[in-house]
C-alpha cells in the first residue's frame, strides 16, 4: 500500500510545465459539501503568472512530520496557494526573501509545507529557534510517512513533492551527481554544519546578542543541534546553496531550473535543515519597497492610501535584521494616537513572508497621527521610532462610534503635585470584571505629552505571568498561567524628562478583550535630580549605569570565587531601572535618579543574572576561571 501511495508522486505523467499538471487530485464530490472535506487537491486554476491551488489541506498520503503545523489546526481549512509560473532567481543576499512563519510550500497533495524554525523558540523570545524534529518531546514526535521510503531508494532521481511559494520546485534527496544530469545519482548534501561553541551569545552570522537574546549553553539538556542557530553553512562542504538547493536539470526540468531538495544524511535520517531554510531563493511577488525611513536605517515604513473608516496596510521593514526580539509577547508594539489625543490604538504588526511586519488597521477618523513603534533588534537595546501620517476624509461617511459601558472601573491614585526628575509613584485602583494577564502583564500605561513628542511606555512592578520552562519549546505570543488571582489593584514607577500636561492610557484585557482607560495628568519642573559625579566609587568596584537603553555594559566578565561590588549609576533621564533584582540571590535594591547605589554580592559561582524591577533590562555576570579575570563586555 505504502509502494502505491509513493507512487502518487511519480513524475512520468507530467506535462511540460509541471506547476500546471503535476498535482495530485481529489475524486469528482457529488455536493460542495463533500467536496469541502475531501483530501488532496480540489482545483487548480491556471492565470498567466501564477497558478492557483485550493484544497483542505488533507490527504490519504502522510508526510508524518512535515504536514502538521506547530500551531493552529491541521485538519478540515480552505487553503489556497498562488504559485509563480515562471519563478526568477533573485539576489540571495536579500532581506526581502526571508521565510515567515506558517506555510512555505505546498506538496502536491495539496497539503501545506511548514516552516520549521519559525514559530518555536527558547523561552519564547524569538532567538534561539527550536528544530522541533531533533528536540523529541511528546507533542512533536518523528514520523514521516511516506518519505521514509523516498529516502531510502537511491535507484532514481526523487520526485517531485511540490513547490516552493517563490515558484521553484521541491524534490526528495536523490539527484543527478552533476548540475548537468550526468555522473549518476547522489544523495543531495546540506552545506550546513554544527558549529563548534559552548555558550550561545552570537548568532552563526556573528551578530553578539544582549544577555536576555543568549540561548542555553551547550550541555546535555540542550546539546548542539538543539536550535537552528547551532548550524552554520560551509560552502564547500555540501551541494546545496545557502537556501537548500541547486540550479539542476531534473527529470521534469531537462532544460535545468533551480530546485530545493529534502536533506538527509546516509543513515536514511532528515537532516538539518529539512527542505528550505530562512531564505527563498526566488523572488517573491507583491514585496513593497519602503517608502518612509527613519534617519538610522532601523525600520522602514509603507503603507496604502490612508483614510478614515478603511482598513489599510501598515507594513514594517526591519533591514538586516533577521529576528525581532519578543518582548511582551509580541515583537513590535505599535501605538497610533491622533494629534489631539483623542485617539489611541495600541496594535501589533505581524512577521509575514519577504522579512516584514505587517496587519491591517482602521483609522478611525481624518487628521494627523503619529505611530510610535517599540522593537528590539538583536544584540541592540529596545527602540522607539516614530512616523506622522495624515488620514484624509473617505467618501463614505464614518459611523458614529459606540462606547458601552466599561466592564471596569479604574481610578487612578497619585501625588498631589508631579514634578520632572524624579521617580513618581502611580496606583490604578480596579473594580468590576477581573483583569487578565495582557501581553504579559497586569496592565501597559502609557504616557504622552500634548506636543506629541515625550512618550513613555511603563508596566507595573509585579509579573503577571510565572517564568517560561526552559526545557520545553515555546510558541510565540503564548503566555504561561497567571500568578495568583487578578489583582484589585496595579502599581507602577515612572519619571519625566519635560514639564507639562500628558494623557495616559491604563490598558487592561478583560474576558479576553483590550479594555484602554484614560487619564490627563500635569507635570510641574521640579529642582535638578543629582549628578553621578557627586558620588564616589570605590577601588575595584564594577561600574554599570542603566539609562533608557538598559544596562551598559550588559554583561560583565570578572574572576569567580570572591565577592563583588557593584556601583550602579541611574541616569537623570526618563528609564525603567528604578529597581535592580537578582532573582538567584533574591536581592532587590532600589536605584535613585542621578545617583550612584553601592550593592555587595557573594562569591560568584557560573553565572549571575540581574533585570530592572519591571523586567524591562536585563543583564549578566559571568564567573571567569583563572587569575586575574577580566571586566568589561565579552
Amino acid at each position: 500500500m505504502r509502494l502505491l501511495l509513493i507512487c502518487a508522486f511519480s513524475t512520468l505523467a507530467y506535462a511540460a510545465d509541471p506547476v500546471t499538471s503535476a498535482w495530485i487530485r481529489s475524486r469528482p464530490a457529488a455536493n460542495a459539501e463533500l467536496r469541502r472535506v475531501l483530501p488532496d487537491v480540489h482545483e487548480v486554476v491556471v492565470e498567466d503568472n501564477f497558478v492557483e491551488v485550493r484544497s483542505a489541506g488533507l490527504s490519504l498520503l502522510s508526510l508524518g512530520t512535515f504536514q502538521n503545523p506547530l500551531t493552529g489546526n491541521g485538519g478540515v481549512r480552505d487553503l489556497r496557494f498562488r504559485i509563480p509560473r515562471k519563478p526568477v532567481l533573485e539576489d540571495a543576499s536579500l532581506d526581502s526573501q526571508r521565510i515567515g512563519p506558517g506555510e512555505m510550500g505546498v506538496f502536491l497533495n495539496g497539503v501545506p509545507l511548514y516552516n520549521r524554525f519559525a514559530e518555536a523558540s527558547y523561552l519564547g523570545r524569538n532567538m534561539w529557534h527550536f528544530d522541533t524534529l531533533r528536540f523529541k518531546d511528546s507533542a512533536h514526535p518523528l514520523t514521516l510517512g511516506v518519505l521514509q521510503d523516498m529516502i531510502a531508494n537511491g535507484e532514481a532521481h526523487s520526485p517531485l513533492l511540490g513547490f516552493a511559494l517563490d515558484g521553484f520546485p521541491i524534490y526528495g534527496p536523490w539527484a543527478f551527481a552533476n548540475a548537468d544530469g550526468s555522473g549518476g545519482l547522489r544523495r543531495m548534501r546540506s552545506g550546513y554544519r554544527l558549529r563548534s561553541m559552548d555558550a550561545r551569545t552570537r548568532w552563526p552570522d556573528g551578530t553578539l546578542l544582549t544577555p536576555s537574546q543568549y540561548g542555553p549553553p551547550v550541555n546535555e539538556a540542550f546539546p548542539l543541534g538543539t536550535f537552528a542557530e547551532d548550524y552554520v553553512f560551509a560552502p564547500v562542504k555540501g551541494d546545496l546553496d545557502a537556501s537548500n538547493g541547486r540550479f539542476s536539470v531534473t527529470p521534469d526540468y531537462p532544460q535545468a531550473t533551480y530546485a530545493y531538495f529534502l536533506t538527509t544524511d546516509d543513515s536514511n535520517h532528515v537532516a538539518f535543515p529539512y527542505f528550505l531554510t530562512e531564505r527563498f531563493r526566488g523572488k517573491l511577488p507583491g514585496v513593497a519597497a519602503a517608502v518612509q525611513a527613519n534617519a538610522a536605517g532601523r525600520v522602514q515604513f509603507t503603507h496604502d492610501s490612508l483614510e478614515a473608516g478603511k482598513p489599510t496596510a501598515l507594513n514594517f521593514t526591519f533591514p538586516q535584521a533577521r529576528y525581532l526580539e519578543i518582548v511582551h509577547e509580541k515583537p513590535l508594539h505599535l501605538m497610533a494616537v491622533s494629534d489631539d489625543l483623542q485617539v489611541f490604538d495600541h496594535i501589533h504588526p505581524e512577521w509575514k513572508t519577504g522579512n516584514f511586519y505587517a496587519l491591517t488597521h482602521t483609522f478611525r477618523r481624518p487628521g494627523h497621527s503619529r505611530l510610535f513603534a517599540q522593537f528590539t533588534r538583536p544584540g541592540e537595546p529596545e527602540r522607539l521610532e516614530t512616523f506622522d501620517v495624515t488620514v484624509v476624509q473617505g467618501s463614505s461617511p464614518i459611523a458614529a462610534a459606540s462606547h458601552p459601558a466599561p466592564p471596569l472601573t479604574a481610578t487612578l491614585l497619585k501625588p498631589s503635585r508631579i514634578k520632572t526628575g524624579q521617580d513618581v509613584p502611580f496606583t490604578v485602583e480596579l473594580s468590576g470584571e477581573p483583569v487578565e494577564p495582557y501581553l504579559g502583564a497586569w496592565g501597559h500605561f502609557v504616557f504622552l505629552d500634548h506636543k506629541l513628542g515625550n512618550f513613555i511606555h511603563a508596566h507595573p512592578t509585579d509579573s503577571a505571568g510565572a517564568e517560561p520552562d526552559p526545557n520545553r519549546p515555546h510558541i510565540h505570543g503564548v503566555s504561561d498561567v497567571a500568578i495568583g488571582p487578578p489583582p484589585s489593584s496595579v502599581s507602577f514607577t515612572t519619571n519625566f524628562a519635560r514639564a507639562g500636561r500628558y494623557k495616559l492610557w491604563a490598558q487592561f484585557q478583560v474576558a479576553g478583550k483590550p479594555v484602554v482607560v484614560p487619564f490627563e495628568i500635569n507635570v510641574a519642573d521640579g529642582a535638578p535630580a543629582l549628578t553621578p559625579t557627586q558620588t564616589k566609587i570605590p577601588p575595584g568596584a564594577i561600574a554599570i549605569t542603566v539609562d533608557s537603553r538598559g544596562f551598559t555594559p550588559a554583561r560583565v566578565d570578572t574572576k569567580a570565587g570572591k565577592p563583588l561590588t557593584l556601583a550602579v549609576t541611574r541616569a537623570n533621564t526618563p528609564n525603567c531601572g528604578s529597581q535592580i533584582v537578582f532573582p538567584s540571590l533574591g536581592i532587590k535594591r532600589n536605584l535613585p535618579l542621578g545617583k550612584t547605589t553601592l550593592i555587595e554580592l557573594p562569591e560568584l559561582r557560573g553565572e549571575l543574572a540581574f533585570a530592572c524591577g519591571m523586567g524591562m533590562y536585563r543583564g549578566l555576570i559571568v564567573g571567569v576561571a583563572g587569575p586575574g579575570g577580566k571586566t568589561g563586555l565579552k
